[in-house]
């Protein structure tokens, strides 16, 4: 999960840990790129954040099982 806000963050690391997902998130996306090491099933992204055009982009080459895109953006 990537997002720049905390809060949102913590509440959604909460409910998806609790139904045994394994759950990795950034706060912008540069860390996101550092952190993906793995394709993973799906990535909640906010693309509204500030320089993510590159991280959206390197983000849609990868083998996700799920890909959904509410910004237009990939």
């Amino acid at each position: 999960m990537v997002d720049d806000d905390k809060e949102l963050l913590k509440m959604l690391n909460q409910y998806f840990t609790l139904k045994n997902y394994t759950v990795i998130i950034a706060e912008n996306g540069i860390e996101a790129m550092e952190k993906i090491n793995v394709n993973p099933d799906i990535i909640l992204l906010d693309v509204n954040m500030p320089r993510m055009s590159k991280v959206v982009k390197a983000i849609s080459t990868l083998n996700c099982r799920i890909k959904l895109n509410l910004g237009g953006q990939i």
